[in-house]
């Protein structure tokens, strides 16, 4: 009999654990806005003249984000450059740290390092109204666990130069904290052709993780050729290919990409009413909302016809794709409620 008993209890638990799962994955964050199967980010870095005379309009026309690493005292040989920064950040574009003057931050004193990176900051978000300067590029690559520790006071992300492994492009690229700040990058220049590019953007949609490029200068018969570069046309091709792949994959900037993924994995759906009528759940998130506040999709099986979906008494667009509903919400969204059809 205390067998059977025994027996009768581990069947309950196990109904309770399969209805509690089943539930979790009722409602679910998507792993990319918009529910896209990968992320791709655009950066261009130093903020060298032909980005100014070549590349913002090339994003523009390509309707098309991207991320500018500025590195401060290339500005000042520019004329007009903040003004541009300001147009290419209206339009979408990231406009980020790569200090003031892009030394190897590892081969001086730390307090130096300290003033090339928040130095560089202070300009960017004084001269950009509304930039939050999220992201960094480290000058030359060059890291170690100090300026890491550093960084994250201030940013959620640093970007290196090295290459990333085509076969390994998955959602789970981050294995600890400090690899959001080890970000990995294909550099794009004459070798790399419009045929590459969308081959390792055919990568990133199969293994469904984050892919930035990394470009430098741009060239045509007004702009010479400058570090590392390549030609209007050569970009204008990539950016063709990049677009291409628009339905399939999230083209953002290093901020945003960064900001979404880690608030997916360091976010819970908690279900506070079921009923038949309608469901209500709201987002448990640990982030500072200060530098993570981006809007999460959310996923709904579909087991029930939905009527409408509120946040307060505010409707929530939302679209039925495939064998699921489908609506974005902000991040610090308190209650959500989903109303059912009869």
């Amino acid at each position: 009999m205390k067998n059977k008993f025994k027996e009768v209890a581990k069947v309950i638990l196990i109904i309770i654990f399969l209805t509690t799962t089943i539930k979790a994955q009722e409602i679910t964050i998507a792993n990319w806005y918009e529910n896209k199967s990968g992320a791709v980010v655009l950066s261009f870095d130093d903020w060298l003249p032909s980005h100014a005379n070549i590349v913002v309009n090339q994003l523009e026309n390509h309707q098309l984000p991207a991320t500018f690493f500025v590195t401060i005292q290339n500005t000042k040989y520019q004329k007009n450059a903040f003004i541009i920064m300001r147009k290419a950040f209206a339009n979408g574009c990231e406009i980020a740290n790569h200090t003031l003057t892009h030394p190897d931050l590892t081969a001086i004193d730390i307090e130096k390092a300290k003033n090339e990176i928040l130095g560089a900051r202070k300009i960017l978000m004084d001269s950009i109204p509304g930039n939050p300067c999220l992201s960094f590029s480290f000058p030359m690559g060059v890291k170690n666990n100090d300026l890491i520790q550093f960084l994250k006071i201030y940013h959620i992300n640093a970007r290196g130069i090295n290459a990333p492994n085509e076969n390994n492009l998955n959602y789970n690229f981050i294995k600890q904290a400090n690899d959001y700040y080890k970000l990995e990058t294909v550099r794009i220049w004459r070798v790399v052709t419009p045929k590459k590019v969308g081959n390792w953007l055919d990568y990133v949609t199969k293994g469904g993780g984050l892919l930035t490029f990394m470009i430098h200068s741009i060239e045509n018969e007004n702009n010479p050729a400058g570090w590392d570069p390549i030609p209007e046309k050569y970009l204008s091709e990539i950016l063709d290919t990049v677009k291409a792949h628009q339905n399939q994959l999230w083209i953002t900037t290093m901020a945003k990409a960064t900001q979404y993924h880690q608030q997916k994995n360091n976010t819970q759906i908690k279900i506070i009413k079921n009923s038949n009528s309608s469901t209500k759940f709201k987002i448990i998130y640990t982030l500072n909302a200060t530098m993570f506040n981006h809007d999460l999709t959310i996923l709904l099986s579909k087991e029930k016809e939905i009527k409408a979906i509120k946040i307060g008494k505010n409707n929530i667009v939302f679209k039925e794709i495939g064998n699921h509903y489908q609506f974005n919400i902000p991040y610090n969204a308190q209650k959500v409620e989903i109303i059912y059809k009869n």
